[in-house]
């Protein structure tokens, strides 16, 4: 059972300096959640940051496919040297 973070960071931890060097994200897109299969931790927090909707993706690895889906389609669009 995978369990998800659903409330603000910063609120959950008032006196721990460390939490107050993580970045804001949006909390109403995003969560933290279980490190994901290829480790993109959040910023050091131990916890990748995965979407709200769908299937929880983490979106450093979602962001990662969508560039190489550009890159296979930009080279399918270059002319092939005869």
């Amino acid at each position: 059972m995978t369990r998800w973070q659903t409330e603000n960071v910063p609120a959950i931890a008032e006196n721990n300096k460390r939490q107050t060097e993580i970045p804001p994200y949006d909390t109403s897109k995003y969560v933290l959640g279980e490190l994901c299969v290829h480790g993109h931790d959040y910023h050091g927090t131990g916890q990748s940051l995965r979407q709200r909707e769908g299937k929880h993706e983490c979106v450093e690895c979602k962001n990662a496919r969508n560039r190489a889906y550009k890159k296979r389609q930009k080279a399918k669009r270059q002319p092939q040297p005869a």
